[in-house]
């Protein structure tokens, strides 16, 4: 039986990618590079504030003194503007009220700084509804599994009673990496297919669809 979700954020839970954007082109723009498009933005996205400006970075630019400090400029920028134009996914909400009437628990992993991660959930969603799971300062990110074992397991659940919701190729790899369920969230800022390749067990096309694949383990009781 399942007994708790662990969610991504950006792309999963939330709609960041305007403020994200915005953010890292404010920071591009500061040090006299060129803007990029909402599209090149969304394709940089997934694996981290770090590996999303050494992508925007011009190739020939791309050092570990560029990218450290267009980053921080970046992350300086978009804590003034965390949430100018983000918005919940529709289908959210209704989603997580289904999940606490089950009494899943509910986390968040998210290669998202553990900080801005904190402030959103708490802003978006208030106090105590996710534990949150964010990148800390020589933390491992996502495929990296240690920091959500470490929650998971200090609650007494096991990996086989958890899902793992995601829109990237590396939240899949991540569950599966985890021994947990990988679900992909079509809704979010990655293609099916890529999803699908790196390992998901189900394709849910709006956040209630999640409930189609956990309504075998949760009211029924079946394993996988």
């Amino acid at each position: 039986m399942i007994r708790a979700c662990v969610f991504d954020l950006d792309g999963t839970l939330i709609d960041s990618l305007g403020d994200l954007a915005a953010s890292g082109n404010y920071a591009l723009k500061q040090n006299g590079y060129p803007e990029r498009s909402i599209t090149e933005f969304r394709s940089y996205l997934g694996d981290g504030v770090r590996e999303l400006v050494k992508c925007s970075i011009p190739e020939a630019e791309r050092n570990d003194g560029n990218i450290s400090k267009v980053m921080r400029e970046m992350l300086d920028y978009y804590s003034e503007h965390l949430l100018d134009n983000t918005r919940l996914y529709n289908g959210v909400v209704p989603l997580i009220k289904v999940l606490q009437t089950k009494d899943i628990r509910l986390f968040i992993y998210t290669n998202k700084y553990h900080y801005q991660a904190v402030e959103i959930v708490s802003r978006v969603f208030g106090q105590d509804v996710f534990e949150v799971v964010g990148l800390k300062p020589n933390g491992e990110r996502k495929p990296d599994t240690k920091a959500i074992l470490d929650s998971i397991l200090r609650l007494g659940l096991g990996t086989e009673e958890c899902v793992f919701i995601g829109d990237a190729p590396v939240d899949m790899i991540t569950a599966k990496k985890a021994g947990m369920y990988a679900v992909g969230a079509a809704w979010g800022y990655h293609a099916t297919e890529k999803l699908i390749k790196a390992g998901a067990d189900f394709m849910a096309d709006t956040p209630l669809d999640v409930l189609s694949f956990l309504y075998r383990y949760v009211v029924s009781g079946n394993e996988k």
